[in-house]
């Protein structure tokens, strides 16, 4: 990886996309006979990520910044409704949060890319990486969390070990899960106690 960051053709499902990564952003672009012969430049899709809008050349990229991205997976990586990951010598998956639409909530993406050969799968991994490794950071690395017994119609921590409880574990977040009765000892004993939590 270069001072400019990764540049190559990769495919995901059955298109060719021009493939960009800098320290900022990940982004994709069909190529098609418009855009195959004048591929957009990462300084301008991070451009458009910072100033949140589209130039002529960047209508049909995706772009994600780095501190989005949750996790790399060399293979095909199903997360839900269970994780499992398919080998494969020439995939890799790349997870990410985004919002859906115009709402505030926020959903996992996921995109699984080839590569033409498993030499250059490697090389992207191994980039990915190197640029999440400079955001995680930023983010908590030890959450306290707690479940609501009667949240997701009783199903609470079901729910939290099946999806919450992996995606934490794929973004290198430790956790100390605590039920409704340990929360109530913790409120008698102590009040003043501070710290990241996470309420689900």
């Amino acid at each position: 990886m270069t001072m400019e960051g990764l540049q190559s053709s990769l495919w995901i499902g059955k298109k060719k996309h021009w493939t960009t990564l800098c320290a900022k952003c990940l982004s994709w672009t069909p190529m098609d006979r418009q855009n195959r012969k004048n591929k957009v430049c990462c300084n301008r899709l991070c451009a458009v990520l910072s100033c949140n809008r589209l130039c002529p050349a960047a209508d049909k990229s995706r772009v994600v910044p780095v501190s989005e991205v949750v996790a790399v997976q060399e293979g095909i990586m199903e997360f839900l409704p269970y994780r499992k990951v398919q080998v494969s010598e020439r995939d890799f998956t790349v997870l990410f949060v985004q919002r859906s639409g115009h709402s505030p909530r926020w959903t996992l993406g996921r995109r699984v890319f080839s590569a033409p050969s498993r030499d250059l799968r490697e090389l992207w991994v191994s980039a990915l990486r190197t640029c999440l490794q400079q955001h995680i950071r930023c983010r908590p690395q030890r959450l306290l969390v707690f479940i609501n017994p009667f949240g997701g119609r009783g199903h609470g921590r079901k729910i939290y070990q099946s999806q919450v409880s992996p995606l934490f574990e794929l973004a290198g977040i430790s956790t100390h899960v605590l039920g409704e009765r340990e929360r109530e000892q913790m409120k008698e004993g102590g009040r003043d106690q501070r710290g990241a939590h996470c309420q689900c």
